[in-house]
């Protein structure tokens, strides 16, 4: 929940220990095994490990553009995303929609990028891609939904917020 807004992540952190987990945030593991029936699990900075029958890692994900072979077109394989202008063109006659543009993986973003990129291909003219307001839900229990910048986001980009 690092993309939003604290008291999110507070509301997401409350509810999964409501239901018994055991949340830990920025923790750095040194070392997990697994013996069939439980984790074990030493983290950075604690000398004894913590036990558990299910673990669960968040770590992000990203698109491996070096096995999809994108310097073939002129792209750059070590890159983390695949650039696009405001109508999904990545390079001459290729398009590139979703996740792979690195720009908020979600169905809906995916769908947005797909009829820009459509309509362009078909030479009819629209306005190019617009992430200003962007939608995002978590779905959790509660979901957290969210649309635009955070306060700290709107702060750091020297925009009034009311308190």
């Amino acid at each position: 929940m690092g993309q939003e807004e604290p008291e999110a992540g507070e509301l997401a952190a409350e509810a999964l220990r409501t239901d018994g987990v055991t949340v830990l945030t920025g923790a750095r593991v040194r070392q997990v095994a697994h013996d069939g029936a439980e984790f074990t699990v030493r983290l950075e900075g604690e000398a004894e490990p913590r036990r558990a029958e299910r673990l669960l890692v968040a770590t992000g994900r990203y698109s491996d553009l070096t096995e999809l072979g994108v310097d073939a077109v002129g792209l750059d394989a070590t890159a983390r995303a695949v650039p696009t202008d405001g109508r999904m063109r990545a390079a001459d006659g290729l398009r590139a929609v979703g996740d792979i543009t690195g720009r908020a993986a979600y169905t809906h973003v995916s769908m947005y990028q797909a009829q820009l990129a459509v309509q362009d291909i078909l030479g009819r003219p629209g306005p190019d891609a617009d992430y200003r307001a962007l939608p995002r839900v978590t779905f959790t229990a509660p979901e957290i939904a969210a649309v635009g910048l955070t306060e700290r986001q709107a702060r750091d980009r020297g925009l009034r917020v009311r308190p």
